[in-house]
């Protein structure tokens, strides 16, 4: 089992927060929420930096607000 530099050995497990269903991918959050559908891994992967940093830039936002929120981002830019 890999462990974090600094991490006591303890039995805890990391699931990975990515997953695919019917080609298409999401991400869940810590909260319990899944977010997506996106279209490859790597664009779940840059989505859910996004959401991060939201979060730890003081946003407080449900994962379902956020997803609607960048859908919204994502019409105005086409």
């Amino acid at each position: 089992m890999n462990y974090r530099k600094g991490e006591p050995e303890k039995s805890y497990f990391r699931a990975d927060r990515f997953f695919c269903i019917d080609n298409s991918w999401f991400f869940s959050t810590r909260e319990g929420s899944d977010v997506g559908p996106f279209d490859r891994k790597g664009e779940a992967q840059a989505e859910r930096l996004l959401f991060i940093r939201h979060i730890n830039e003081g946003g407080i936002m449900a994962a379902s607000d956020f997803q609607n929120h960048q859908k919204s981002l994502l019409s105005e830019a086409l």
